[in-house]
């Protein structure tokens, strides 16, 4: 009964390290490693609008990570568009802004408009990556 215990046990280790390497493989290295982050410098106040573009050895973008930190005097809004339209409006408060968006994304631009409200300032750093399948 033990060594059938131990061969089970064996035999499941196997599998889940095959399968972890598969999913390494098939999702995670081309998701995140052929997919390098790019960053932008934004001055509230006086940086209004941002066009976020692929690498143009991407192919079949199905998503975007855009991550905001930095520092503001008060509250803004931060506005995703795609070529068609706004897509989202995230309200952004705080003296230290740490904010993460992430989202289907089916196109090679992403435009970011930041809009204070009450005057607002302060420096914020966007670093974005599309996801595609290469």
């Amino acid at each position: 009964m033990k060594k059938r215990s131990t061969l089970i046990t064996f035999i499941l280790s196997i599998l889940i390290i095959i399968v972890g390497y598969l999913a390494y493989i098939k999702y995670i290295r081309p998701t995140y490693l052929f997919n390098p982050t790019q960053t932008k410098e934004v001055v509230l106040g006086e940086t209004n609008l941002i066009t976020l573009i692929k690498h143009t050895d991407q192919k079949d973008i199905f998503g975007i990570e855009i991550e905001v930190n930095g520092n503001s005097s008060g509250i803004f809004d931060m506005m995703v568009f795609n070529e068609t339209g706004l897509v989202h409006t995230i309200a952004l408060k705080g003296e230290e802004v740490d904010y993460i968006y992430k989202n289907d994304w089916y196109s090679d631009t992403c435009f970011l408009k930041f809009i204070e409200r009450d005057n607002a300032n302060g420096e914020l750093s966007v670093e974005y990556r599309f996801l595609g399948l290469n």
